[in-house]
């Protein structure tokens, strides 16, 4: 039987809070009921608050949902006998009269009557009471859940901790004499999300379970097609709006990233001045997650708004992914209010910006407001420990109460994900999508990992955090991308609470391969290993230019370009309509340098030209073939 936090530990922790308890005397002698009568099954279930506690002589039920469920749902349950065969149970010994406990439970997914039939018994525990009661006497605990479940509370996030980083590149435009400058020193702070307190605990960004966002768009009566409606921090003049985050005018990229000062207005909202047609925001990692504690690990959701009346969302976890990679199956579903956040601030001045893909983005609206977050756990969207999941989706406030989870995989179906939605759609979360772990389960995070070829050297860069167990790291080098050998070697440096950076420098003339591949092992204490991912780099005396590989491409391209100098580089993708489909900065440095462009799976098989443009003028352009 899988095992659950006891009663002592339910009262200990915030993580495990029910909210909402209805408690209720029902003491069974003979089979009679001490409210007896037809009439007694509409009192309501809201009789008595009680502490979470097993209770002698009570029933307690779980109201997940509707504050009105009544007592003869439960009386129904009980006189059709579905109460039975046990999966889950809660136990508890600080009851001095109940003594031992057994578990019985009925199937998951028995309902409790057609007047209600989203609920879900999920278990059943007999106490035998003291002697001196089992003559006339039994009393029932039993839980009950929704589909749209509130078992574990949410987790408000009281404190952040952010680093300061640079935007990577600028970029300038005017338009009906108003000057917009995004990323220009040194008004180009990002605020990157490293920690948070939830809970009276502290937990870690996982930065190297880097994952995809993708928008579900369905058109409606006010926005068509991939319309961009962001946030940025900034400090503005009367012609004059400085941005603070870089330029990007694809919301999919914009978002798949933990940047603390940027996001999105109304992201849900169908109907307001500013607006969209996104009806589902899914954050997927392809390859699968799996964790022994499903109560220390969670998504965390940002929103700008005023402190206590955060806007309200739906999340569902992704159980399966179909042969597309979409998701094809769904956990619990979690609804989240404006009393589950938390405000850890602190106010940012933001200006909102907005227009059609790939046009510029324009001015929309500003102001000046607070920042909340709110911590849901794998364990309160009922992952159970080492069930794999493949990311969440975030849905608006007016899913409809009925919903299961088989009816959040089609966002085209309008029962349930209406085209009209307004302010239950207001979400203004910020740009900060992935998971995240309590810091104590928390292993060794790469946070970033690059390389650049000069003076036939490779030079590598990575950056970690919560260096605890690690001994060391190890560089490998292949030519194949298949058969990786040691290169060479650095030492922990000690600081194992923080963030370190590590430098190796690849003298790679005797490399014959026009092409190399670098990874970092990391090898801890106990022996055990994890790798970085791998960079590839085309050596600039072979083969100088620009590379696309792979070609013809599905999701994502990969560029090797050459540099004679530092430059912010200006990427961009046009169909054979000479439409410019993708727009995206990237920093070079002098030599060779990597660049990938993820998200082309959401543009229609063709051939395609890349653009890249330098600030002096200067133009490559390579055609390549989208599958």
């Amino acid at each position: 039987m899988k095992k659950v936090p006891n009663v002592k530990e339910f009262r200990s922790s915030d993580r495990h809070v029910i909210k909402l308890v209805y408690c209720i005397s029902l003491q069974f002698v003979k089979g009679s009921n001490p409210y007896g009568g037809a009439a007694a099954g509409k009192k309501s279930l809201l009789a008595e608050i009680c502490s979470i506690g097993i209770v002698r002589k009570r029933i307690c039920a779980v109201e997940l949902f509707r504050q009105g469920w009544q007592i003869n749902y439960f009386q129904k349950a009980l006189a059709t006998k579905i109460i039975y065969h046990a999966t889950l149970c809660i136990h508890g010994t600080d009851t001095p009269t109940h003594g031992s406990q057994a578990c019985i439970s009925a199937p998951v997914g028995s309902s409790l009557g057609g007047n209600s039939p989203q609920f879900q018994i999920i278990s059943i525990i007999l106490l035998p009471l003291n002697p001196l009661y089992m003559k006339a006497k039994l009393t029932i605990v039993v839980l009950l859940a929704l589909f749209n479940i509130d078992a574990y509370s949410q987790i408000a996030i009281t404190s952040v901790s952010t680093t300061s980083s640079p935007a990577p590149s600028s970029f300038t435009y005017t338009n009906g004499g108003t000057t917009y400058n995004w990323g220009l020193a040194p008004n180009n702070n990002r605020a990157l999300l490293d920690r948070f307190v939830a809970g009276g605990d502290s937990y870690t960004y996982a930065s190297m379970l880097v994952g995809t966002v993708k928008l579900r768009r369905v058109n409606n009566a006010k926005i068509t097609g991939n319309f961009t409606l962001v946030w940025s921090e900034s400090v503005s003049t009367a012609s004059v709006h400085n941005l603070f985050s870089e330029y990007q005018n694809d919301m999919e990229p914009f978002f798949n990233n933990r940047v603390y000062n940027r996001g999105t207005d109304n992201v849900f909202d169908n109907t307001s001045t500013n607006c969209n047609n996104i009806e589902r925001l899914d954050w997927i990692y392809s390859t699968g997650y799996a964790t022994a504690y499903p109560d220390k690990v969670g998504f965390a959701v940002f929103e700008r708004g005023d402190m206590g009346a955060h806007d309200a969302f739906c999340i569902a976890a992704i159980t399966s992914l179909d042969g597309l990679g979409n998701p094809a199956t769904y956990s619990n579903i979690v609804r989240v209010t404006a009393t589950n956040y938390g405000d850890p601030g602190p106010n940012v001045t933001y200006r909102i910006l907005k227009a059609q893909n790939p046009s510029n983005l324009l001015d929309a609206a500003n102001g000046t407001q607070n920042r909340g977050g709110v911590l849901i756990s794998l364990q309160n969207l009922g992952i159970a420990a080492s069930q794999t999941i493949y990311g969440y989706s975030l849905f608006a406030n007016d899913l409809p109460v009925s919903a299961t989870p088989a009816n959040l995989v089609d966002y085209t179906n309008s029962t349930y994900f209406p085209t009209n939605t307004g302010a239950s759609g207001g979400l203004d979360i910020l740009a900060i999508t992935g998971i995240s772990e309590e810091l104590s389960i928390a292993p060794t995070h790469f946070i970033s990992f690059t390389a650049v070829e000069n003076q036939n050297k490779v030079l590598l860069n990575w950056k970690v955090e919560n260096e605890t167990s690690v001994d060391r790291y190890e560089v490998e080098r292949s030519t194949d991308g298949l058969h990786f050998s040691t290169i060479g070697q650095q030492n922990n440096t000690g600081n194992s609470t923080g963030s370190n950076t590590y430098t190796y420098s690849d003298i790679a003339i005797t490399a014959s391969s026009p092409v190399l591949y670098y990874r970092i092992k990391q090898i801890d204490r106990d022996g055990s290993s994890l790798y970085s991912k791998t960079l590839s780099i085309r050596r600039n005396h072979i083969s100088s230019g620009i590379v696309l590989y792979p070609n013809p491409v599905y999701d994502n391209l990969n560029i090797n370009v050459q540099s004679d100098n530092t430059a912010s580089v200006h990427v961009t993708i046009w169909n054979i309509s000479q439409r410019k489909v993708i727009s995206q900065f990237s920093n070079l440095s002098n030599g060779m340098n990597s660049i990938s462009i993820n998200g082309l799976e959401k543009l229609p098989s063709g051939i395609y030209q890349l653009h890249i443009t330098w600030p002096d003028g200067k133009l490559i352009t390579r055609p390549f073939l989208k599958q």
